[in-house]
C-alpha cells in the first residue's frame, strides 16, 4: 500500500521568520500520522526560501513522486511546499495525475477534487501575494533610503543638529555679579549716575 512523504521546510529569510522550526515541524506532523494511523515512507526537510523555483529537496521530491506514487504529502502548511507559481502548480498537477492522493497539513487535507484544488491553489496563490508585497514594501523602503541621502548635500549631517545644552551654573553666577554691581553702583549713584551695563553692554532700565 503506497504511503506518505514527509515534508519540512524552514528558511532564516524574512518571510519565514515567524514560522514554526522544522524540528517543530516534524514532531506535530509525527503525530498527526499516528493519530490518522498515516504511515510515513519518506522524509524530505529543507532549509531554503520557496520564493523561487529550484530547491533540490522538493525537486527531488517530485521526481520520486514521478516515479513511485504517494499515498499522500505531510506537510505543515500548503505554502512550505510552495510560495511561487510553477512550484504550486507542480504540486496541484501531482494531483490531477494521480501522482499524490492528497496533501495533508494539521489545518486542512486536500484532495484530487475541483473544490480541494481550488482552495489549494488559493493557499499557494495567497503565498506568492506575501511574497510579492514582502518584495515591494522592500524596494520602496530602499528607494526612500537613496532619495534621502540623494537630498542631501554631501558631507552634510541629514540630522538637525542639536543646541548646546544652557551652562545654568555660569547664567546664575553672571546673574549674581550682576546684582553685586547693581548694589556697588546703588550707593555711589550721586557720583555715577549712569548704571552699570549688564551682559552684552546694554544698559540696565
Amino acid at each position: 500500500m503506497p504511503s506518505h512523504f514527509l515534508y519540512a521546510r524552514k528558511s532564516s529569510e524574512d518571510d519565514d521568520r515567524q514560522v514554526a522550526s522544522i524540528p517543530a515541524q516534524l514532531d506535530e506532523l509525527r503525530r498527526l500520522a499516528e493519530a490518522r494511523g498515516i504511515v510515513i515512507s519518506r522524509l524530505f526537510e529543507e532549509s531554503q526560501s520557496a520564493r523561487a523555483p529550484g530547491r533540490p529537496v522538493f525537486t527531488a521530491m517530485m521526481r520520486e513522486l514521478d516515479r513511485h506514487p504517494a499515498a499522500g504529502i505531510l506537510c505543515w502548511k500548503p505554502d512550505r511546499l510552495a510560495r511561487n507559481a510553477l512550484d504550486g502548480g507542480r504540486v496541484i498537477d501531482a494531483l490531477d495525475r494521480h501522482r499524490v492522493a492528497e496533501i495533508v497539513s494539521p489545518g486542512r487535507t486536500f484532495r484530487n477534487t475541483g473544490d480541494d484544488k481550488f482552495m489549494l491553489s488559493i493557499e499557494f496563490g495567497v503565498s506568492k501575494k506575501y511574497v510579492d508585497d514582502r518584495a515591494r514594501a522592500t524596494h520602496r523602503a530602499s528607494r526612500s533610503r537613496q532619495a534621502a541621502r540623494t537630498a542631501c548635500p554631501a558631507g552634510a549631517n541629514p540630522k538637525p543638529t542639536a543646541k548646546k545644552p544652557l551652562n545654568k551654573r555660569k547664567s546664575r553666577a553672571d546673574s549674581a555679579a550682576r546684582t553685586v554691581s547693581l548694589s556697588r553702583w546703588w550707593t555711589v549713584r550721586d557720583s555715577n549716575p549712569r548704571p552699570p551695563p549688564c551682559k552684552g553692554g546694554a544698559l540696565a532700565s
